[in-house]
């Protein structure tokens, strides 16, 4: 390793921050009690702000970790108090539940990271609980996005997360994807959509089991859903359910907002297409659907002039909300 430079931190009258510093000295020492070695991806980030005085924002990680790697780590990262982390990414690193239940003790009193990706870490419902706990209206992590795609955290791992998400004002970004999900789900899903405070605006569940009956459970709740307006519900194995048909017309006629929804990759028949393609005209609140491969040329064609139609009186719709706030924003002056 070169020479060392102090950290650069503030400048002026305030005192220099040696956290990172700090850090390096504690991840040793808690490696050496967990009898793990320190990891590579992690000398990497130290080596850099040696050279270059930047803290660690982007703590990115590839490989296995394991649960006592983990612990080291977020062991580490609490007895510094460390303040600078924005996008904690582990992927593939094999945490597990328990390395999971490290991760929150960081989390508890984090106050920076916006991105948290746990790809592929065999977590289960436990973990999400664990989660859950820690992501609700007491939290002050101003978290943005929360990726938990790859884990067989099955329909009870979503109940976990609702106990905070549902709860959470914070997240825009959500996305729950190849996580062993069925229709059971979904009454967990409604929780986190329909709260009042919420500030999700993407939703990805793509490669799970919901059928047509957990996305017709779902579909009501992103109907009301405050900000909601990009929802992946693909490669479900969704059949023409009868439910389903009913929830989409509504859909299609009375969300809250203009939306994209993709639901390609099922089972859909063109007859059931055909009569969601009526619904689409009539409402004309859904600008991007994808129905996939299943849909006929014809219908195809239908679609993609309705849709066109569509953003059109969406784009108004959005003029006319901009000039309501000018006119509003005038009226306030002249007082």
């Amino acid at each position: 390793m070169g020479g060392k430079k102090k950290g650069k931190g503030k400048k002026g009258a305030e005192e220099e921050d040696l956290s990172t510093e700090q850090l390096e000295r504690a991840y040793a020492k808690k490696c050496k009690a967990n009898a793990v070695k320190r990891s590579k991806q992690m000398l990497a980030f130290f080596e850099q702000y040696y050279e270059d005085g930047e803290h660690i924002k982007k703590a990115h990680f590839h490989g296995e970790m394991g649960p006592k790697g983990a612990q080291a780590l977020m062991e580490a990262l609490v007895a510094v108090n460390y303040k600078h982390i924005v996008s904690l990414r582990l992927w593939e690193c094999g945490i597990q539940d328990e390395g999971v239940s490290h991760l929150c003790q960081f989390l508890m009193t984090n106050k920076t990271i916006e991105t948290l990706d746990l790809l592929k870490n065999k977590i289960t419902d436990v973990g999400c609980e664990c989660l859950g706990r820690v992501l609700g209206h007491t939290s002050e992590m101003p978290l943005k996005i929360l990726h938990i795609d790859h884990n067989p955290i099955g329909s009870k791992g979503v109940e976990g997360l609702a106990i905070g998400l549902a709860q959470n004002k914070f997240l825009n970004v959500l996305t729950l994807s190849f996580d062993e999900l069925d229709a059971e789900c979904a009454p967990a899903i409604c929780k986190i959509l329909v709260y009042i405070e919420s500030n999700l605006k993407e939703l990805e569940m793509i490669g799970n089991r919901l059928k047509g009956q957990g996305v017709a459970e779902i579909l009501p709740a992103v109907k009301i859903s405050k900000n909601l307006t990009n929802v992946d519900l693909s490669d479900n194995q969704v059949e023409d359910h009868p439910k389903l048909k009913e929830a989409l017309a509504d859909f299609a006629v009375n969300a809250r907002n203009f939306q994209k929804i993709n639901i390609g990759n099922n089972f859909l028949t063109n007859d059931f297409i055909s009569h969601a393609l009526q619904a689409l005209e009539e409402g004309k609140k859904i600008v991007d659907i994808n129905f996939g491969i299943e849909i006929s040329p014809e219908l195809r064609l239908k679609l993609k002039g309705i849709l066109a139609e569509n953003k059109k009186v969406a784009k108004k719709a959005k003029k006319k909300k901009k000039k309501g706030k000018k006119g509003k924003k005038g009226k306030k002056g002249k007082k």
